[in-house]
């Protein structure tokens, strides 16, 4: 793979994470350990997510709603992390990346040093993005690790402190050492996954902008030449849109129906939060609320904006055609009009198959989850 290429970092995370599913690694101890690390990566979510889901169950049959609406916002994250990593497990997003390499070889073999410019600019965009993604991960586990650490040395604690609320097989007060020691490798676990999905979105989403920019260039750009010369350039770049339309009907195959899930359980899980921040009791407790509420319609926001930016460059490219010099293109007129057409049919990323997913889904999620939090709250009262 090119290191230019828009999903070096992704690839990366991959391996990481135990997700890529050949990786050429050369070390000769990490190949052997790799299938057994991943292994271990892939029993440790599952059983997160099964003692979550018994923890949320015990909590449900003593009707204790504090507690139940805490485990709510780690239990959804966590479902949502075993459906995306079964999603990625398929053959169909190893299928959009080796694609994604395959056109970025033909852009870097390109003699015109415009394109290379337009397209190494989201290159950057997307590493600088990924960048900030594990640098945020970093510090929001450290900070919540530094809490921890911060409240067992505290002497005026009631209870000993814990990362998050979930079903252990044995006495957590007894073996507490065992017990945190588990919920930190499964909190630091599901945040690397956390990151991957984050840097996957921004990853492909960026790809399809830059090629959808690159479209716009050589159709705003077009002069006439020669009538064989004229047909199959612009052949070539009406397959090159033909390809972008496939290539995102593919991409909403794939992540449709967990973009859905993400942004319903985003909206009961903001409410959880906002519930949460009713209740709070002490200064500490508020901070963190604001702080996840925060976090969570700055990721909603980030999906949103993303998939926005696809449907306005797409819409674009009827723009550039009408730019172009289109007029004294006598014999191709027709082909340009019939790509004139299509785009004016913009891309959109789906939720399910309900709705395009705009930034005005993100006002829809604010409403949602004021409406679940007042319900909370009328309950719990």
């Amino acid at each position: 793979m090119d290191n230019r290429s828009i999903i070096q970092h992704l690839c990366n995370h991959m391996i990481f994470a135990g997700i890529w599913p050949n990786p050429q690694i050369r070390n000769f101890f990490l190949k052997k350990i790799y299938k057994p690390y991943i292994t271990i990566m892939y029993i440790a979510i599952v059983i997160t997510g099964i003692c979550l889901c018994l923890e949320f169950e015990m909590l449900l049959r003593d009707l204790n709603s504090k507690k139940m609406i805490n485990s709510m916002t780690i239990l959804f994250p966590s479902i949502l992390i075993m459906i995306k990593i079964v999603i990625f497990k398929s053959g169909k997003v190893m299928t959009l990346i080796n694609t994604i390499v395959k056109e970025e070889t033909k852009i870097f073999t390109l003699e015109n040093e415009e394109i290379q410019k337009i397209y190494n600019g989201f290159v950057d965009y997307a590493r600088k993005s990924a960048s900030i993604i594990v640098k945020l991960i970093i510090m929001s586990t450290g900070s919540t690790l530094f809490g921890l650490s911060t409240a067992l040395m505290s002497n005026q604690i009631e209870e000993k402190p814990t990362i998050v609320l979930v079903y252990l097989p044995f006495d957590e007060d007894k073996y507490y050492g065992a017990s945190i020691t588990i919920q930190i490798y499964w909190y630091c676990t599901a945040s690397i996954y956390y990151s991957l999905f984050q840097n996957m979105y921004i990853s492909l989403m960026t790809f399809v902008k830059g090629y959808l920019r690159i479209l716009q260039y050589k159709f705003e750009n077009f002069q006439a030449k020669s009538f064989i010369e004229d047909t199959q350039r612009v052949k070539s770049i009406i397959y090159s849109h033909q390809f972008i339309i496939k290539f995102v009907d593919e991409l909403n195959e794939i992540i449709k129906w967990w973009l859905l899930m993400e942004f319903l359980f985003s909206s009961v899980n903001i409410a959880c939060v906002i519930f949460g921040l009713i209740n709070a009791n002490i200064f500490k407790d508020t901070i963190n609320a604001v702080s996840l509420i925060i976090v969570l319609f700055i990721q909603q926001f980030i999906f949103a904006w993303h998939a926005n930016e696809i449907t306005l460059e797409s819409y674009q490219i009827s723009l550039s055609i009408y730019k172009s010099r289109w007029y004294n293109t006598t014999v191709i007129k027709n082909l340009l009009n019939t790509v004139m057409f299509r785009a004016q049919k913009p891309l959109y990323i789906m939720l399910g198959n309900f709705k395009p997913l705009t930034t005005d889904t993100v006002i829809s999620i604010v409403n949602a989850s004021y409406s679940y939090a007042t319900v909370m709250t009328k309950s719990n009262s």
